[in-house]
């Protein structure tokens, strides 16, 4: 045996197959992989090839006390290992290498000239410069310590994230190619989509021969025929009822022929015991996902078996055999309140999750993977750009990017802040894989797959590609920033279309009372996004704010600001306040608890006059004597346009006064002089008084005040009935909204 320093890697290895071989020549190799120190020693040498190897040489066969004293060498090699791979991994030049040995220098001779300077080292098979610093950047505190954060840094963790990155690269990219594979020679697969209902996608059943008419797809009592030529000629889907029982093809008298073929195509039934989850990718067609655990920010397709109690806030649809889908999207930061109802369905959400996605830089093309599961293809000269979201990090180093290749793997480290923006390439030919991993043991990795090849696009039509959106029948071409003036409300399905590349995907964001980022949309396969989606995001803020901006951000072709501004007509708003006057006119006439009449009465008439009701610190204290107490003193804000955003100003002070109020009269203590002095107070110019039926206005530096306006005289006549709506009602209620309206 060698010993000493200058033991290397390969001497190690040899030794190490001799002695398990000696061993093996009494036990065998069974017996060396049911001996855990043994079996440990076998996995250093990567398998039992290196110990057949040994096996073949001559090698006596040992005692049982020789057998003992080759157990205690096998683990004393077993603690020298380390140490060899350290020194190794040291010398190692680049990640994503194989290790190679490094044998000492022999000793100069005492006048012999110095060495030659090493070779340079070998360039970065990959670049992955930061395109842009984290996109919030600020002093953060370090979290206080919690579980043991996840090895990125060792040797051993990076070879095994670039084992599993290989892994996948080979089965997303070549599946059928993997050992555990059972899709047979001819290339027939199956897998299951649920989109408006469960479907079974086949691929092109090459070579069914054509005295096969039809395939049967049998699931217990269920079956479906299908033409064989429908099956040859391209992929089909075939719509199927959920059962629990495998769905099995079947031609009937000609199986025993097709046997092998057939049984590619075979499928699991569906479990029973919980819900099934089918991730909606990039064409938006739902994927079975194998697993039970649903990722925040993205949206499935839950299909329920019976038994099973949905909850009423899940919109469901029905299928055979009482089972039921609905979809969600799920947000971020996850509600616990959802994470309950899903759990009810024996669904679990992951605690905390990346979000990784390309931006700006649109794929030439999408290609199907492993499942029919999508993925972005890329030219040797684009430079994808990578979004990573929903995470913040502390210190430099806590966000690993490990990008790996037909060339190896390389590793890039992100600096402190949040959400950030990372260029990868350009990158040659190849097929690659992503992979995002945070030190936090609580956050899920993320990984992208995707491809790059010179053939991108070329077939696809996506060269002169164009985005375009209609708004009734005005069309918008998307070339740089465009900006158009709308009223939301009036959009729907009918008079809004968007058409861009297919499986192009579109940034959106709100910016309104509230700002927020909005899903983001994707084109189907003809092209046309589906703005239903979008509509159903913005329904609440297009419906009650006045003011705000829609951002729909078209990659490279450009981004589109649509100005929402709510414009009822006159109309519309008597008839809103006609409404709610016939609901709630007995109540205000009754009423004197000032919260129940602000709450049922005021602010509901201001919100339509375009103002949001604030608080504001009582006016008089109580030890002054004014001969009038308001009820409450308030605020009033309206959202106002600044260039392209929209802030909230204060603009008016309401001053809630006891029933029968004198609103008129300017005189020291008077509601008007109330008014006036809260106006100075606040630093306004305007101050709405009214003590629920009549409204009146004061105006700073106006002399002859308006007189106040009876809410009743507008919807009642003098007995009491509901006025007729004409030409003199509606002069009077344009006199009232001419002095209210923000």
């Amino acid at each position: 045996m060698s010993h000493g320093p200058e033991r290397t890697l390969e001497s190690f290895r040899a030794d190490a197959a001799l002695v398990l071989a000696r061993i093996a020549r009494a036990r065998g190799i069974d017996g060396l992989r049911r001996h855990n120190v043994l079996n440990k020693l076998v996995n250093t040498l990567g398998g039992t090839h290196a110990v057949e190897e040994a096996l073949a040489g001559p090698i006596a066969l040992p005692n049982d006390a020789e057998i003992e004293a080759l157990t205690k060498q096998a683990i004393a090699l077993l603690k020298e290992f380390p140490l060899l791979k350290a020194r190794a991994s040291a010398e190692r030049p680049q990640l994503g290498l194989p290790l190679e040995p490094t044998p000492p220098p022999p000793p100069p001779p005492a006048a012999a000239p110095p060495p030659p300077p090493p070779p340079p080292p070998p360039p970065v098979p990959y670049t992955i410069p930061l395109l842009v610093d984290p996109l919030f950047v600020r002093e953060m505190t370090k979290p206080p310590p919690g579980p043991k954060p996840r090895d990125l840094a060792s040797v051993e963790a990076v070879d095994k994230i670039l084992e599993r990155q290989t892994s996948a690269i080979v089965t997303f990219f070549a599946p059928g190619q993997a050992a555990e594979a059972t899709v047979k020679a001819s290339g027939w697969s199956a897998h299951f989509e649920l989109n408006e209902s469960l479907c079974i996608v086949t691929n092109p059943l090459v070579g069914l021969p054509g005295f096969v008419k039809t395939l049967d797809v049998v699931s217990g009592e269920h079956t479906r025929s299908v033409l064989a030529s429908n099956l040859r000629s391209g992929k089909m889907r075939i719509e199927i009822p959920p059962s629990s029982v495998e769905y099995r093809f079947t031609s009937g008298i000609y199986d025993e022929e097709l046997g092998p073929e057939l049984a590619a195509l075979m499928l699991p039934g569906f479990t029973t015991a919980r819900a099934t989850a089918f991730r909606v990718d990039a064409n938006g067609e739902g994927q079975l996902l194998t697993g039970a655990i649903l990722s925040p920010g993205r949206t499935y397709r839950i299909l329920v078996p019976p038994g099973f109690e949905v909850d009423a806030g899940f919109v469901v649809k029905e299928l055979p055999g009482e089972w039921r889908c609905f979809e969600l999207t799920l947000p971020k930061p996850m509600p616990p309140e959802l994470s309950a109802r899903l759990l009810r369905l024996n669904l679990v959400t992951a605690k905390t999750t990346l979000d990784l996605d390309f931006v700006g830089v649109a794929a030439r093309e999408y290609r199907e993977g492993r499942g029919g599961e999508r993925y972005a293809c890329f030219r040797p000269e684009d430079a994808p750009v990578v979004q990573i979201g929903g995470v913040e990090t502390h210190e430099p180093g806590d966000l690993v990017l490990f990008l790996a290749g037909p060339s190896g793997q390389t590793r890039h480290a992100l600096p402190s802040g949040r959400d950030f923006l990372v260029k990868v390439g350009p990158l040659p030919p190849g097929r690659y894989a992503l992979d995002v991993l945070s030190v936090q043991m609580t956050r899920e990795p993320e990984r992208l797959l995707f491809e790059v090849d010179e053939r991108a696009g070329r077939g696809a039509g996506l060269t002169g590609a164009q985005a375009v959106v209609e708004l009734g029948e005005k069309r918008i071409a998307i070339d740089g920033d465009v900006v158009q003036d709308v009223d939301m409300t009036l959009l729907d399905e009918g008079n809004l279309r968007i058409t861009a590349p297919p499986l192009f995907r579109i940034g959106a964001r709100w910016e309104g009372e509230r700002s927020r980022v909005l899903q983001p949309l994707f084109a189907n396969r003809a092209g046309v996004v589906p703005v239903a989606d979008l509509l159903k995001q913005v329904e609440a803020d297009r419906a009650s704010d006045w003011l705000g901006d829609l951002w729909l951000d078209f990659g490279e072709f450009g981004r589109l600001l649509l100005l929402h501004h709510r414009r009822p007509s006159i109309h519309a708003t008597f008839g809103d306040l006609a409404r709610l006057f016939e609901q709630r006119a007995r109540s205000v006439k009754t009423t004197i608890d000032v919260s129940l009449l602000r709450t049922i009465w005021i602010e509901p008439i201001c919100r339509l006059l375009r103002y949001r009701v604030a608080e504001t610190p009582p006016l008089l204290d109580d030890g002054e004597d004014f001969p009038l107490r308001p009820l409450s003193t308030l605020v009033l804000d309206t959202a106002v346009r600044e260039g392209h955003g929209v802030t909230v100003e204060r603009v008016a002070a309401l001053i809630v006064c006891p029933r029968g109020t004198d609103l008129e009269t300017r005189a020291p203590g008077t509601a008007r002089d109330v008014g006036a002095r809260l106006a100075q107070r606040e630093g306004l110019s305007r101050v709405v008084l009214t003590d629920g039926l009549s409204w009146a206005l004061w105006e700073r530096g106006r002399v002859f005040p308006r007189p106040p306006v009876n809410f009743l005289a507008l919807f009642e006549d003098e007995t009491g009935a509901r006025t007729v709506f004409n030409e003199a009602l509606l002069a009077r209620f344009e006199e009232f909204i001419y002095q209210f309206h923000a």
